[in-house]
């Protein structure tokens, strides 16, 4: 008799608060194997949402609508939790954002649009 392997799909947290992106990413990330548990376009969903599940990722945009930025979700994350983000961000040029998202050690920083074959292969 042969033993089973059972592979976890890696589940994954997009935080992003342009729908359009939001779902051509989770379209993508899905194509590829990955479990999208849900979409969070704002800092209370998102947290409400960790509270939840089970996460492996959090692919979090830095810059939504509201009080709190990807960052100060981030922060509240890393409290709790062990979770790895990836960071998106629009705004090439903001040096603060950049410093600040790299002390949380995130698998990577990355700029928008993002390119889906350099965060396949962080992925991978």
């Amino acid at each position: 008799m042969g033993s089973t392997i059972v592979v976890k799909k890696l589940t994954l947290l997009i935080v992003e608060d342009e729908a359009l992106i939001a779902l051509g990413l989770k379209k993508k990330l899905e194509g590829i194997g990955l479990e999208i548990l849900d979409i969070a376009s704002n800092a209370d969903k998102a947290l409400k949402i960790v509270d939840s599940y089970d996460l492996d990722l959090i692919l979090m945009d830095i810059n939504l609508s509201g009080q709190r930025n990807g960052i100060d979700i981030a922060v509240e994350v890393s409290k709790h939790t062990d979770i790895k983000i990836i960071f998106m961000t629009g705004y090439h040029s903001n040096d603060d954002y950049r410093k600040r998202a790299m002390k949380l050690n995130p698998l990577a920083y990355l700029s928008k649009p993002v390119n889906f074959t350099e965060l396949q292969n962080i992925l991978q």
